[in-house]
């Protein structure tokens, strides 16, 4: 029996439109927690058991003949380059064309790409696919942050979006994309779908899978209680992305229209429920820090920070120092702070070496205005240049490669303050990454993390609480705080309006 001749690809941006600094190709040609740029038959060796979506298809890929053509990602940031759009749309277009004829496409996208000419940068994606390849299956594995259009939504025969934030199921995303493409295949035509989008945004503060509303939101998916499913899928939004069709939304394949209808409408049913649970309060950086010493009074356990705003994961400089700044001044007990990227302050503590001092100004090339800059005297603990192998659920296995690292420690307050610096931006999502340095965790008392939530996956379990904290950064989590040019008119910030987008196709 002839195998079906699939083509696998994937190129992946998580757009924050508030960052200046555009995304070039030399972004997404470095490894940092995830692989470079990948060609051909090499990424049928490097994502097998990787948590990546890619990895995913070739799992459950093993009864096609898998084209590979190109996978490649890069850290969030402002817009992607024309140049690199154009660059990789055209390798993925290329491969197709040289692989054809091809009974299907699996694509591995973010789903929140915003380039310099397009604010939807994978419904472009989908157009070029579309012209090489025709009426061929499409399917696409997406991103939990996705910002979903009814005309990329028409160009795919089928959609799978992470459920969990931390994103542990990315690789498994990938695998139900695989089988949405072997139900298309043995169907013969499109499944009945039905797309409706929520009328708020959310911030990624308040998406954490873990705690409700969310918890609920996300659950029992496969289980609706509609004739006919197929599948089921929520995505939550990107919100630091002014454009039109920014948000969450629902979507469903079903047997039938009806159902699809059906399906949609329940789990946008439990958007619309939670709405007034969607408004946690982030606290100021000496609230958080007060909070945290309290806690510390009554438990041994750490008290986790986050930083909620500087997220790199999110876009966000990972350099801001507003908690930095209130952690030295009010002094109040020992802590650790990561990951804070910053090439100069590198350079001065490679040049020191270990157990020398050096002054720095930190975070002077922040770009947010209100933020001062903190002259500080640094004590050189520790020194890396090798990639961090994380051991946490999210990224287990994969070592991070973030240039040279550093532990640091702030001479001149009586409380410890560790600070983990790095060459490159990364989100601090795994214990590794601070106890690399021979940091013991457990005995921490307040632990600082630029991370919004996928923090939560390896260090909830050891901490008593998790504190949001407000400082200034480029991922606004105060969505009433942000000017917004292009949003579509039905979406709201605080409250959903009663219209509704809605897309439905047999």
């Amino acid at each position: 029996m002839t195998r079906a001749k699939i083509a696998i690809a994937g190129f992946q941006h998580e757009t924050n439109t508030f960052n200046p600094n555009l995304t070039p190709v030399s972004e997404f040609e470095r490894a940092d927690g995830w692989p470079a740029a990948t060609r051909g038959q090499d990424i049928l060796e490097v994502f097998p058991g990787l948590n990546i979506g890619i990895g995913g298809f070739i799992q459950e890929g093993q009864d096609f003949d898998l084209r590979p053509i190109l996978w490649c990602a890069a850290e969030p940031a402002g817009h992607v380059c024309r140049d690199a759009f154009d660059t990789y749309c055209g390798e993925i277009c290329a491969g197709l064309k040289q692989h054809a004829p091809l009974d299907g496409v699996l694509l591995d996208l973010h789903g929140a790409m915003v380039t310099e000419d397009h604010f939807d940068g994978e419904l472009e994606i989908l157009r070029r696919v579309r012209a090489v390849v025709g009426d061929i299956p499409v399917v696409v594995a997406l991103d939990f942050h996705a910002n979903i259009s009814p005309a990329f939504v028409a160009l795919c025969d089928a959609i799978a979006i992470y459920r969990e934030y931390p994103h542990l199921d990315m690789a498994q995303t990938g695998v139900r994309a695989a089988r949405l493409m072997r139900q298309r295949l043995i169907l013969g035509h499109p499944f009945s779908r039905a797309f409706l989008q929520v009328p708020f945004l959310i911030p990624l503060s308040d998406q954490a899978t873990g705690q409700e509303p969310f918890a609920h939101i996300f659950s029992g998916f496969d289980d609706l209680p509609v004739p006919g499913l197929i599948s089921a899928d929520a995505a939550s939004g990107f919100p630091a992305a002014d454009i039109p069709n920014c948000g969450p939304s629902v979507l469903a394949y079903c047997t039938k229209e009806p159902a699809a209808q059906q399906a949609a409408d329940i789990l946008l049913g439990r958007f619309l429920e939670a709405e007034q649970q969607l408004t946690k309060s982030l606290l100021s950086e000496r609230q958080a820090i007060q909070k945290g010493v309290e806690l510390l009074q009554t438990s041994a356990r750490p008290v986790v920070l986050a930083d909620v705003q500087d997220n790199p994961g999110a876009g966000g400089t990972s350099d801001t120092t507003g908690l930095l700044q209130a952690l030295i001044e009010l002094d109040l007990a020992p802590a650790v702070m990561g990951i804070f990227a910053d090439l100069a302050c590198i350079q001065k503590a490679w040049s020191a070496g270990v157990g020398d001092h050096f002054d720095h100004v930190v975070g002077q090339n922040t770009q947010i205005p209100g933020l001062t800059r903190k002259t500080a005297t640094f004590e050189v603990v520790r020194l890396c240049d090798v990639p961090i192998l994380c051991t946490g659920e999210m990224y287990k296995g994969i070592a991070v490669d973030i240039g040279r690292t550093a532990l640091l420690k702030i001479v001149g307050p009586s409380n410890a303050i560790f600070v983990v610096v790095s060459e490159q931006r990364f989100q601090c999502l795994d214990c590794a990454l601070l106890e690399h340095f021979g940091l013991d965790l457990s005995d921490a008392r307040l632990i600082v993390v630029k991370s919004t939530a996928h923090f939560r996956a390896d260090f909830d379990p050891i901490a008593q609480a998790t504190l949001l904290v407000a400082s200034p950064g480029l991922h606004p989590c105060r969505l009433d705080q942000v000017s917004y040019e292009n949003l579509r008119e039905q979406v709201s910030l605080i409250k959903a309006s009663p219209g509704r987008d809605v897309f439905a196709q047999t």
